[in-house]
């Protein structure tokens, strides 16, 4: 048995130093059948539409049955959205036919393209043996993979290259410790999956996946304030990177035993991240997952002011108004404002299923009051 699990762990590391990783050339988009869009060419040089304008494709496995996918290609659709040309975004998955379209019925019509890996064969040739579905591969116009990692993180690197941020040097060096602290989570070995993990952090401050698996690890164990100063430390050294300000008030809300440390994190956070979406998505969680907390309800007053006169006449300003007038007791600007998203949503030709069914709340919750 002994013998059988090195074997098994030996070809596991072999399958994992064949994945292609960044600073590798692309390899062609054989054998897909496109069942939406007109697909995504993976290898070869691109032509920008604009001259000296960089143009990104995106390569993203995905498994059809997962709980996440819905949301996977939703996020996807809003890349395409915001990039247009830009990035080019291809989804392939293994799974049949039958599970591509039951996932396609829950999306939009309009969307990235969604191509089905006919023999099986491209995506070991990229995932080769990653277990970390969905996963998406960054390659630019040469031809090369310039990042990979989780989809979720998909939107913060498309940012980061079109910034001129992502430093395709440190991502070589990056992408295979993230494979070693994967195999060493798998083993249980905690004291070398650490180390892994500060020698990534050394690279690249706040990485995304290295700080999930090893913040994934610390709660399972209950060690939440370790959790809470690694977080910390990573905004120190980081404090530009927005992420990790929601993923520290996840934590928060999640343990009240924290929530003292609120304050401090939106005073940093209001210090640092200037942009305008930013600020209005950590009003709109603030509000969402600190219910009975009155810091965070003054916090999110003072970013909806603050994003109003640039962001006032969109839907998602709108919706988080709608909430923070529901938690401070106005009904009546409740539905407003909740009515506003709507109409600012079906405008945009988005579902709004969620959103008139949050103003029927709201109406209910006025007539009661009545």
């Amino acid at each position: 048995m002994k013998k059988f699990v090195l074997c098994c762990a030996a070809l596991f590391a072999v399958s994992e130093l064949l994945a292609l990783r960044p600073g590798d050339a692309a390899t062609k988009l054989e054998r897909v059948r496109w069942v939406r869009g007109t697909g995504v060419v993976a290898e070869g040089v691109s032509k920008p539409r604009n001259s000296g304008e960089p143009e990104l494709r995106a390569v993203v496995f995905l498994l059809c049955r997962a709980g996440s996918a819905p949301s996977t290609m939703a996020l996807l659709d809003g890349l395409r959205r915001e990039y247009s040309y830009r990035l080019r975004i291809g989804v392939l998955t293994p799974d049949s036919s039958l599970d591509a379209d039951e996932l396609l019925k829950k999306c939009p019509k309009d969307g990235v393209s969604f191509g089905l890996d006919l023999d099986r064969k491209i995506t070991p040739t990229y995932m080769a043996g990653n277990l970390l579905y969905p996963m998406a591969f960054l390659i630019d116009d040469g031809g090369v993979i310039v990042w990979c990692g989780e989809a979720v993180d998909l939107p913060e690197a498309a940012e980061r290259y079109f910034a001129g941020k992502l430093d395709l040097d440190v991502q070589k060096k990056v992408a295979p410790l993230i494979d070693q602290m994967q195999m060493l989570m798998r083993d249980n070995s905690e004291r070398q999956m650490v180390q892994a993990m500060e020698e990534i952090l050394d690279l690249d401050p706040g990485n995304a996946s290295a700080l999930r698996m090893r913040l994934f690890l610390l709660e399972n164990s209950g060690r939440f304030a370790e959790a809470l100063e690694l977080l910390q430390d990573q905004r120190k050294a980081a404090p530009e990177i927005g992420r990790l300000y929601f993923t520290e008030l996840d934590l928060l809300c999640r343990h009240p035993e924290l929530t003292g440390k609120l304050p401090k994190l939106v005073y940093d956070f209001r210090c640092h991240v200037t942009d305008a979406r930013m600020q209005l998505m950590m009003a709109w969680n603030l509000l969402r997952n600190c219910e009975f907390n009155a810091e965070a309800l003054r916090a999110a007053s003072d970013l909806l002011q603050a994003t109003q006169k640039l962001l006032g006449n969109e839907p998602q300003w709108q919706a988080a108004s709608a909430l923070f007038a529901y938690r401070t007791g106005n009904l009546d600007q409740a539905i407003a404002h909740q009515n506003a998203a709507a109409e600012g949503m079906k405008k945009q030709s988005l579902d709004t299923t969620e959103v008139e069914k949050l103003a029927e709340f709201f109406r209910a919750a006025r007539e009661i009051r009545r």
